[in-house]
């Protein structure tokens, strides 16, 4: 039964288990070296496992909270597949911390699919608890992980707090201005050559240039940005960007002028993690930041600091306003793509004309001159128009997708009742083993085809509910485009602003054909017309 079958050994450590900037007995102990050596070690000293081939599975780094980790996930993949025999780990501890899941391993998957379980330091080994739970003892030590698990997240959160309102630079590089004290490496002091670079780009801001016209200068002077700073000094930092330079952009500037730290404070605690040995973050609250004033020496003044975000935040609402007014007007000439601009004639009624085939005299252009509002009432009329087909056009649509709704559900639950039965003969098949009525053989035989068959159903299943998921998402999208058709499909007049939401362009020509380019293609698809 074991032909093609290997031991699996498993080893894990994380922060949580041992820091391993420590040399302590404890951290040796947990180490990945230590752990490989105490498990071939095992295995010499018993023999009837030597028969077997030995592959290694090694999360290095990962907690032990979740067993959402790279090579637990493979490992996992060859049980179901049954090509383990034997998984063979220090202690309990390694395989997880979270009391829960582990139990639900050992007592119900690690035996589905025939696998032994051996915990060296805990001198347990499922082949003296065959048809058994894994015990009392079992569980209190799974509990304990948990809890110490969780109890270390939370000295270490405490001690990192600790170390915030002291104020000590924790992370592992520096931010653009400034290198790590060599006599300390939690202290900051000045990079001179990234620290003009810095006052220069608040003196920029002071004095009214634009984020976009101070990253160009940068560039255009060849100033390294803060990645190819790094880079040049040597730092790694295993980033994607190494096909071309990373230049300046505006993003760039601004995150810098808008950085407090410059004034020589150290800003600490803006995120946290959502839940214990998760690497998800979520942002924190600003008046729960840990804000620490004087820990390193300021590159620029509270003046400069404020003149340059003042400066920019009034760029920015002025640019808005400017940009808002263009964005609005939509009339384009089809000649040069120029805005067309408005005027007022003799006879008190607005024309739309192309200012720059007039001052330029290029041709087609200077011909263009048309009754403002004729134009728009075209435009309406035909957005309307649109706007009236879509919406019919989702209505059958809807009607349609609820009776494939009702079909869909009509089988999941046929699946459904198939998939409970199955588990149900699976479990029934447990217990005939555990009662001595099944031999271990007959049972993984049997085990195995209700397995494949549970995976059959299983899979049915989700590829039915991602077509019914997938039915309902282009049904949800279709109705939120019906809504903002609703809103911006019919106007009583012409509006600019809402017209923006849906129209890219509306091209004008001299002998008054007009042509509506619209943001959304799949509406114009629905409608037939595109």
């Amino acid at each position: 039964m074991l032909d093609n079958k290997f031991i699996a050994l498993y080893e894990r450590l994380s922060i949580e288990d041992a820091d391993v900037k420590r040399n302590d007995a404890k951290s040796e102990s947990n180490s990945i070296a230590h752990q490989r050596r105490l498990l071939f070690s095992f295995i010499e000293q018993h023999p009837e496992l030597s028969g077997l081939p030995v592959r290694e599975f090694k999360d290095d780094g990962y907690s032990g909270t979740n067993f959402d980790r790279p090579k637990f996930i493979e490992l996992m993949s060859e049980v179901r597949k049954g090509n383990v025999a034997i998984i063979i780990v220090k202690d309990f501890s390694r395989l997880g911390r979270d009391y829960l899941d582990a139990g639900n391993f050992l007592d119900k998957i690690f035996p589905a699919y025939g696998v032994r379980f051996i915990a060296i330091n805990d001198n347990y080994d499922s082949n003296n608890h065959i048809g058994q739970t894994t015990g009392l003892d079992v569980g209190l030590k799974n509990v304990v992980n948990d809890m110490y698990s969780k109890d270390i997240s939370k000295k270490n959160k405490s001690a990192q707090m600790v170390r915030y309102k002291r104020g000590e630079h924790i992370t592992a590089y520096p931010f653009y201005g400034y290198a790590k004290d060599p006599q300390d490496k939690h202290k900051l002091i000045v990079d001179p050559e990234a620290a003009e670079i810095v006052k220069r780009i608040f003196g920029y801001s002071a004095e009214g240039c634009s984020t976009y016209e101070i990253a160009s200068i940068l560039n255009k002077e060849g100033v390294l940005s803060p990645y190819e700073y790094k880079r040049s000094k040597g730092v790694n930092l295993n980033s994607t960007v190494v096909s071309k330079k990373a230049l300046w952009n505006s993003a760039k500037i601004k995150v810098i002028i808008r950085d407090e730290r410059y004034l020589g404070k150290m800003i600490s605690h803006k995120t946290e993690s959502v839940r214990v040995g998760s690497k998800k973050t979520v942002p924190v609250p600003r008046e729960e930041w840990v804000v620490v004033e004087n820990t390193h020496e300021a590159i620029v003044s509270q003046e400069l600091f404020d003149m340059a975000n003042d400066a920019m935040t009034k760029r920015v609402k002025r640019a808005g306003i400017k940009g808002k007014l263009k964005r609005n007007n939509l009339f384009t000439c089809p000649y040069c793509n120029h805005k067309l601009q408005f005027t007022g004639g003799s006879d008190n009624k607005r024309y739309l004309y192309c200012g720059f085939g007039t001052v330029n005299h290029h041709e087609g252009c200077e011909s263009l001159k048309l009754l403002r509002e004729d134009v728009e009432k075209t435009v309406l009329f035909t957005v309307n128009m649109i706007g009236s087909v879509y919406l019919e056009s989702v209505k059958r649509k809807k009607s349609k997708i609820s009776e494939e709704g009702f079909n869909y559900e009509k089988v999941l639950n046929l699946e459904r009742t198939r998939l409970n039965a199955l588990r149900t003969d699976r479990r029934n098949a447990y217990i005939s083993y555990t009662e001595g009525n099944l031999s271990r053989e007959e049972y993984v035989e049997i085990s195995r085809a209700y397995n494949e068959q549970i995976q059959s159903a299983e899979q049915k299943i989700t590829d039915i509910e991602e077509k019914q998921a997938t039915e309902s998402m282009k049904m949800t999208d279709q109705q939120t485009i019906a809504k903002e058709v609703e809103t911006h499909f019919f106007l009583e007049e012409y509006d600019g602003e809402k017209l923006n939401q849906v129209i890219d362009a509306i091209y004008v020509s001299h002998d008054g054909k007009i042509e509506v380019l619209f943001k959304r293609d799949d509406i114009l698809r629905e409608v037939g017309v595109a």
